[in-house]
């Protein structure tokens, strides 16, 4: 009981940080090519998003999904992206963002082909393909769950300057990772537009992503 208590308070600490942290970087220092981002911003919508981010286009990559079939993100430009970067293991901030995921799915009901929802994972050495299937199953089939190398994920993990932290929980091998959690939103020209906390309701993720259909 301890033990889980202590793996809640610590988690939840260092989500807060991560979070401030996350939003201090997504003000202006993803790293990409923007040598045509001019060219590809979307013009402004009714809907005014709570964190705003710089636009400018969103850092393309090659993972793995969970049926182990290649994905690259620069092939699927004509979809709205959610991207958001967890672990299975996550006791707290990630269920919240899958379950609002199947939200979006569900509310969207046949445009829901018009967009992806991506979880990259932080934590490849427990979350294979076959976890991340299993996991994101249990929200919605439509979820995809991506990892890869380690040189792979080292590469998109510094492209969006995603901060993750692993920490141990007692005298054993269990860990938490304490990682960036705002889930990033990217228009059908795959430029950042902005981005959602786990906190946030279903409601306005939904308003949030129609705007941009």
């Amino acid at each position: 009981m301890v033990n889980t208590i202590m793996k809640k308070i610590i988690g939840a600490t260092l989500i807060i940080s991560i979070i401030i942290l996350g939003i201090v970087l997504l003000s202006g220092q993803i790293n990409n090519s923007t040598q045509d981002s001019n060219s590809r911003l979307v013009r402004p919508t009714a809907y005014t998003p709570a964190i705003a981010l710089e636009e400018k286009v969103a850092p393309d990559f090659t993972l793995v999904d969970q049926d182990g079939q290649e994905f690259t993100f620069s092939e699927s430009s004509d979809k709205i992206s959610l991207i958001y970067f967890g672990y299975t293991n996550c006791p707290d901030v990630c269920p919240l963002v899958l379950f609002n995921f199947a939200a979006v799915a569900r509310a969207l009901g046949s445009d829901s082909d018009r967009i992806q929802m991506l979880m990259i994972t932080t934590d490849p050495q427990r979350d294979t393909s076959e976890v991340l299937g299993n996991y994101v199953e249990l929200f919605d089939s439509r979820i995809k769950g991506l990892t890869g190398s380690k040189e792979q994920l080292d590469s998109v993990w510094a492209a969006y300057n995603v901060p993750f932290e692993y920490v141990k929980i007692g005298n054993g091998t269990d860990y938490l990772v304490a990682h960036f959690s705002l889930v990033l939103v990217i228009d059908k020209d795959q430029v950042l537009r902005f981005a959602f906390t786990p906190e946030m309701s279903k409601d306005e993720y939904i308003q949030g992503v129609k705007s941009l259909l």
